[in-house]
C-alpha cells in the first residue's frame, strides 16, 4: 500500500491488509503528494509547460504567426492539472469526512482502516479495464475529428497527434479516469453508511458528514463539462463520444451527489418515524391521564402534567423539523447553483445575442 503522510494514515494499523492493490491512477497522486514541495508547484508546471509546448508547436505548423497567442487551442491543458489537483483534494476531504462519521460506526480499527483504503484508492483491476475502455473511446474521439478543428493545429490528424498527443492524450484519460473515480467513490460512501449499526438523529453532524464529499464531487465533474462547452461548443456538438462523454459526466455528477446520501435518507425517515410514534404515543397517553384527573377532579399533579406536555411538544417539534436528507445546511443550494446558474447564464446569453 502506499503510504504518505499527507494523504493517508492507515499504515499505522499494524492489523489491517489491503483488500486490492491500488490502481495506476492512485499511484500517480500519491506519488505527486510525496514530491517535495508544495504539490500546487508541480501542477502549475503541469499547466506552463504543456502551454508553452503547445504554442511552439502551433508557430512551427505555421497554425498560428508567431508571435500570437490562441488561448482557445490550448482548452484541454487545464485538464490534467485541474484533474489531479482535484482528486488530490477530494482524497484528503473523503478522509476527513469519514473521520466525522465515525462515531455512528462500531467497527475496529482494523476495519475502519479498510473502509478508508476503500475510499482513497480504487481497484488496480477495475481501473485497468476502465482505462482500456477510456483509451478506445479516446481513439473513436480522434478519428472523428473534423478537418476544420484539425486544421487549427497543423497539416493534417497525423502530423497533429504525433506533436500533440502527450499532452492532449493524458487530459482526456485522466478526465475519463475520474468519472470512473466518482462512481466508485459513490459505492464506497453507500457502503460505508450502511455500517452504521444504529443512528442517533440528535447527532446530525457525523449522519450529514458525507453531503459535502459528494457535493464537492459533483460540482468537480460539472466544471470541466461547462468549461469544455464554453470554450470549444462546436467541437462538442459535432463530436458524439464528446458529446455523450459530458452527458454521461453531468448524470453521474447528479447521481454522486444523491445515490450516495439514498441509503442514510431512508435510514433516517425510519429512525425519525420511530421517534415520532413514541412522541405520539407518550403525548397520548399523557393526554388520557390528564382528562382522567379532570373527569375525578384530581388537580394537584396539574403543573407537572403541563411541563410533561409542554416537553413533549417541544420534542415533537424539534423531531419533525430534523431533515431526512442528510444534507448539512447550504449544501443543496450549492450543488444547485452550480448545477444550474451556467445554463441559465448560457440560455441569457444567447437570447440577448439573437436580440441585439
Amino acid at each position: 500500500m502506499p503510504s504518505s503522510s499527507k494523504t493517508i494514515a492507515t499504515s499505522s494499523v499494524a492489523a489491517f491488509t489491503p483488500p486490492y492493490p491500488p490502481s495506476w491512477f492512485d499511484r500517480l497522486l500519491t506519488w505527486m503528494d510525496e514530491l517535495p514541495g508544495p504539490t500546487w508547484i508541480y501542477l502549475v508546471a503541469l499547466l506552463i509547460i504543456p502551454f508553452a509546448y503547445l504554442q511552439a508547436v502551433l508557430w512551427w505548423n505555421g497554425a498560428l504567426p508567431f508571435p500570437t497567442i490562441d488561448l482557445t487551442r490550448a482548452f484541454f491543458i487545464p485538464l490534467t492539472p485541474y484533474v489531479l489537483g482535484f482528486w488530490l483534494y477530494i482524497r484528503r476531504v473523503a478522509r476527513n469526512q469519514l473521520a466525522k462519521f465515525r462515531p455512528a460506526l462500531r467497527v475496529t480499527d482494523a476495519e475502519y482502516a479498510e473502509l478508508e483504503y476503500t475510499l482513497m484508492y480504487m481497484p488496480a483491476r477495475a481501473t485497468l479495464v476502465f482505462t482500456l475502455v477510456a483509451i478506445v473511446g479516446n481513439v473513436i474521439f480522434y478519428s472523428l475529428l473534423p478537418q476544420e478543428y484539425v486544421s487549427l493545429y497543423g497539416a493534417d490528424l497525423f502530423s497533429v497527434l504525433s506533436q500533440l498527443i502527450w499532452i492532449q492524450f493524458p487530459a482526456l484519460l485522466l478526465a475519463a479516469v475520474g468519472v470512473f473515480r466518482a462512481v466508485y467513490i459513490l459505492r464506497q460512501v453507500n457502503r460505508v453508511h450502511r455500517r452504521a449499526p444504529q443512528i442517533n438523529l440528535y447527532q446530525a453532524p457525523s449522519l450529514y458528514a458525507f453531503s459535502s464529499l459528494t457535493a464537492q464531487i459533483a460540482i468537480g465533474l460539472i466544471a470541466p463539462v461547462y468549461y469544455l462547452f464554453v470554450t470549444q461548443q462546436t467541437l462538442v456538438m459535432t463530436n458524439p463520444p464528446l458529446f455523450g462523454a459530458m452527458v454521461f459526466a453531468i448524470v453521474t455528477a447528479v447521481a454522486c451527489f444523491i445515490l450516495p446520501l439514498r441509503e442514510m435518507h431512508n435510514r433516517i425517515v425510519v429512525e425519525k418515524l420511530r421517534l415520532l410514534t413514541e412522541a405520539y404515543t407518550r403525548f397520548e397517553n399523557l393526554v388520557t391521564r390528564v382528562h382522567q384527573a379532570v373527569d375525578a377532579n384530581e388537580l394537584q399533579q396539574m403543573d407537572n402534567w403541563h411541563k410533561a406536555l409542554s416537553n413533549l411538544v417541544i420534542e415533537r417539534d424539534a423531531l419533525e423539523k430534523i431533515p431526512t436528507w442528510p444534507w448539512e445546511r447550504g449544501t443543496l443550494t450549492g450543488f444547485l447553483t452550480a448545477l444550474i446558474l451556467p445554463i441559465v447564464l448560457w440560455l441569457v446569453t444567447r437570447i440577448l445575442d439573437r436580440l441585439f
